[in-house]
């Protein structure tokens, strides 16, 4: 039942309650001549009064059990709803074959991901690819999530308009200082919201003679108030076809 149909129910069914309670009492006192007491709230009433007051009382109390039954089952249907939403939402995101699609409700998103890699512990998510002969490293796919509000402190002014491409060059900053390499950088569109990614090319620690590719993409949700990072990691040989799989993933991104 809309709103506008539980307003026009209680509205209708009050009436009725009048008219019902008035006609039980013109009907016992004015043609049957009979005689009622009734104490309502310490106060004392009589006669026709009396039994308005019984009638009406009686039928509202009848009136709400069953408007408490209409709103239950509202609040069952106001869920499936919900449910149908989300399902349509999933349904929505591209998923190509041989990927799964993953839901998180808490940070708000959606996403595609190859169904042969496993879940790690540690971050928000993070996907290990199989492992392959004379493979030095197995792709691997991570998303951090990262609350601005916390990590830029007093500089982050939800009242005012924030600068998404300083957000964007002090996290580059902070990635590259981590891994020395050569970067690549460009905006790209995440799910509509203005995103970079950069390519970062730098030699695997335990083995110089490995270079490693990681491909990354960063995309700031204003009502969030969250920045997503999503990463690739690969050996430059196979980083490739990586990029292929981290691309897809990329594409199937929905923020909730």
């Amino acid at each position: 039942m809309t709103e506008r149909g539980r307003v026009i129910l209680t509205i209708s069914s009050l009436a009725i309650i009048v008219v019902l309670g008035l006609l039980v009492a013109w009907v016992t006192f004015g043609l049957l001549q009979s005689s009622a007491q009734a104490d309502v709230r310490g106060y004392k009433l009589s006669g026709a009064i009396a039994a308005f007051a019984f009638t009406a009382g009686l039928l509202i109390s009848s009136f709400f059990n069953v408007y408490r039954l209409l709103t239950a089952d509202q609040l069952k249907e106001y869920a499936k709803r919900i449910e149908e939403l989300q399902a349509k939402l999933i349904r929505g995101a591209p998923c190509p074959p041989g990927y799964a699609i993953d839901l998180d409700e808490k940070h708000k998103l959606v996403f595609a991901r190859p169904g042969s890699w496993q879940p790690q512990e540690g971050i928000l998510y993070q996907y290990v690819e199989q492992a392959k002969p004379n493979d030095p490293i197995k792709a691997n796919f991570n998303v951090v999530y990262r609350d601005v509000t916390v990590e830029l402190g007093d500089k982050f002014d939800p009242a005012q308009a924030f600068d998404v491409d300083e957000l964007y060059e002090s996290a580059l900053d902070t990635v590259a200082a981590k891994i020395p390499g050569a970067m690549t950088k460009e905006y790209i569109t995440v799910d509509g919201f203005k995103s970079v990614k950069y390519i970062n090319t730098y030699p695997l620690p335990q083995d110089k003679s490995v270079n490693l590719r990681q491909s990354g993409v960063m995309t700031f949700i204003p009502r969030m108030k969250a920045l997503y990072v999503f990463t690739c990691t690969d050996d430059e040989k196979d980083y490739l076809a990586s990029s292929a799989v981290f691309n897809t993933v990329i594409a199937s991104i929905r923020f909730l």
